[in-house]
Protein backbone atom coordinates (compact mmCIF):
# COMPACT_ATOMS: atom_id res chain seq x y z
CA UNK A 1 0.00 0.00 0.00
CA UNK A 2 2.65 2.52 0.96
CA UNK A 3 3.88 2.20 -2.87
CA UNK A 4 -0.03 3.54 -3.82
CA UNK A 5 0.53 6.77 -1.53
CA UNK A 6 2.67 9.11 -3.66
CA UNK A 7 0.69 7.89 -7.10
CA UNK A 8 -2.64 8.28 -5.75
CA UNK A 9 -1.63 11.86 -4.36
CA UNK A 10 -0.18 12.34 -7.78
CA UNK A 11 -3.76 11.54 -9.45
CA UNK A 12 -5.55 13.35 -6.54
CA UNK A 13 -3.64 16.03 -7.73
CA UNK A 14 -3.89 15.72 -11.62
CA UNK A 15 -7.39 15.63 -10.99
CA UNK A 16 -7.76 19.05 -9.27
CA UNK A 17 -5.70 20.75 -12.01
CA UNK A 18 -8.45 19.65 -14.02
CA UNK A 19 -11.33 20.61 -12.61
CA UNK A 20 -9.88 23.76 -12.07
CA UNK A 21 -9.12 24.06 -15.41
CA UNK A 22 -12.83 23.19 -16.49
CA UNK A 23 -14.61 24.87 -13.96
CA UNK A 24 -17.25 27.11 -14.48
CA UNK A 25 -15.27 30.06 -13.35
CA UNK A 26 -13.10 32.52 -15.57
CA UNK A 27 -11.20 35.28 -15.27
CA UNK A 28 -10.82 38.21 -17.45
CA UNK A 29 -8.15 41.12 -18.87
CA UNK A 30 -8.61 44.27 -17.83
CA UNK A 31 -6.03 46.82 -18.73
CA UNK A 32 -3.97 48.18 -16.08
CA UNK A 33 -2.41 51.80 -16.13
CA UNK A 34 -0.47 52.00 -20.13
CA UNK A 35 -0.54 49.35 -22.16
CA UNK A 36 -0.19 46.56 -19.24
CA UNK A 37 -2.70 44.01 -18.63
CA UNK A 38 -3.59 42.01 -15.60
CA UNK A 39 -6.00 39.79 -14.54
CA UNK A 40 -9.08 40.39 -12.83
CA UNK A 41 -11.66 38.58 -10.30
CA UNK A 42 -12.99 36.01 -11.63
CA UNK A 43 -16.80 35.19 -13.46
CA UNK A 44 -18.87 32.52 -14.60
CA UNK A 45 -18.50 31.83 -18.17
CA UNK A 46 -21.57 32.73 -19.19
CA UNK A 47 -21.53 36.32 -17.92
CA UNK A 48 -18.06 36.79 -19.18
CA UNK A 49 -19.10 38.30 -22.57
CA UNK A 50 -21.29 40.89 -20.46
CA UNK A 51 -17.98 41.43 -18.79
CA UNK A 52 -15.83 41.86 -21.75
CA UNK A 53 -18.44 44.57 -22.39
CA UNK A 54 -18.04 46.49 -19.88
CA UNK A 55 -14.28 45.98 -19.93
CA UNK A 56 -13.94 47.10 -23.44
CA UNK A 57 -16.15 50.31 -22.80
CA UNK A 58 -13.96 51.21 -19.99
CA UNK A 59 -10.72 50.65 -22.18
CA UNK A 60 -11.74 51.85 -25.18
CA UNK A 61 -10.57 48.36 -26.94
CA UNK A 62 -12.72 47.82 -30.25
CA UNK A 63 -10.91 44.69 -30.43
CA UNK A 64 -12.26 43.31 -27.07
CA UNK A 65 -15.74 44.81 -28.10
CA UNK A 66 -15.71 43.06 -31.19
CA UNK A 67 -15.64 39.27 -29.20
CA UNK A 68 -18.59 39.90 -27.03
CA UNK A 69 -21.50 39.89 -29.34
CA UNK A 70 -23.53 37.18 -31.23
CA UNK A 71 -23.29 36.27 -34.48
CA UNK A 72 -26.66 37.63 -35.28
CA UNK A 73 -25.79 40.75 -34.50
CA UNK A 74 -22.37 41.04 -36.11
CA UNK A 75 -23.64 42.51 -39.51
CA UNK A 76 -25.44 45.20 -37.64
CA UNK A 77 -22.48 46.31 -35.76
CA UNK A 78 -20.28 46.08 -38.97
CA UNK A 79 -22.60 48.51 -40.96
CA UNK A 80 -23.20 51.03 -38.13
CA UNK A 81 -19.42 50.83 -37.82
CA UNK A 82 -17.27 49.00 -34.31
CA UNK A 83 -16.04 52.34 -33.18
CA UNK A 84 -19.74 53.83 -33.31
CA UNK A 85 -21.18 51.60 -31.27
CA UNK A 86 -18.33 51.00 -29.23
CA UNK A 87 -19.31 54.92 -28.47
CA UNK A 88 -23.47 54.08 -28.17
CA UNK A 89 -22.70 51.66 -25.76
CA UNK A 90 -19.98 53.74 -23.76
CA UNK A 91 -22.48 56.26 -23.22
CA UNK A 92 -25.20 54.18 -22.18
CA UNK A 93 -23.38 52.44 -19.95
CA UNK A 94 -21.37 55.40 -18.17
CA UNK A 95 -24.86 56.76 -18.07
CA UNK A 96 -26.04 53.94 -15.60
CA UNK A 97 -22.92 53.12 -14.04
CA UNK A 98 -21.40 56.09 -13.62
CA UNK A 99 -17.83 55.88 -13.53
CA UNK A 100 -16.73 52.49 -12.57
CA UNK A 101 -14.57 50.03 -11.84
CA UNK A 102 -14.70 46.38 -13.15
CA UNK A 103 -13.61 44.54 -10.17
CA UNK A 104 -16.89 46.73 -8.26
CA UNK A 105 -19.15 45.15 -10.31
CA UNK A 106 -20.68 41.48 -9.67
CA UNK A 107 -22.60 39.25 -12.31
CA UNK A 108 -25.58 36.68 -11.58
CA UNK A 109 -26.71 34.11 -14.47
CA UNK A 110 -29.91 32.42 -14.99
CA UNK A 111 -30.25 29.92 -17.87
CA UNK A 112 -33.19 29.07 -19.66
CA UNK A 113 -33.93 25.44 -18.69
CA UNK A 114 -33.37 23.28 -22.22
CA UNK A 115 -31.70 26.05 -23.97
CA UNK A 116 -28.32 27.31 -24.31
CA UNK A 117 -29.11 30.98 -23.61
CA UNK A 118 -29.80 33.13 -20.36
CA UNK A 119 -29.73 36.31 -18.84
CA UNK A 120 -26.73 37.98 -16.98
CA UNK A 121 -27.73 40.56 -14.59
CA UNK A 122 -25.18 43.52 -13.96
CA UNK A 123 -25.13 44.51 -10.02
CA UNK A 124 -23.04 47.05 -8.92
CA UNK A 125 -23.74 48.40 -5.16
CA UNK A 126 -26.39 46.26 -4.36
CA UNK A 127 -28.20 48.13 -7.22
CA UNK A 128 -29.71 45.09 -10.01
CA UNK A 129 -29.44 46.27 -13.86
CA UNK A 130 -32.01 44.77 -16.28
CA UNK A 131 -30.92 41.24 -17.39
CA UNK A 132 -29.14 40.98 -20.76
CA UNK A 133 -29.05 37.90 -23.07
CA UNK A 134 -26.73 35.39 -23.67
CA UNK A 135 -26.15 32.57 -25.91
CA UNK A 136 -23.62 29.81 -26.39
CA UNK A 137 -22.66 29.68 -29.91
CA UNK A 138 -19.40 28.29 -31.30
CA UNK A 139 -17.81 27.27 -27.89
CA UNK A 140 -18.15 30.28 -26.11
CA UNK A 141 -21.25 32.36 -24.36
CA UNK A 142 -22.27 36.18 -26.50
CA UNK A 143 -23.97 38.80 -26.16
CA UNK A 144 -27.09 37.91 -28.03
CA UNK A 145 -29.36 41.47 -27.85
CA UNK A 146 -28.92 45.29 -29.10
Amino acid sequence: MTGRGPNMRRALFASLIVVALFSNLACSRRQNRGDEWVQSKPVAREAEPVRNWLQSIKARDVELFKTVFSNNLLGHFERQGWGRMLGVYTNLWTEKLGDFDIDEITFEFAPFEGTNTGLVTVIRSEKRYPPINVIFEEGSWKVNEL
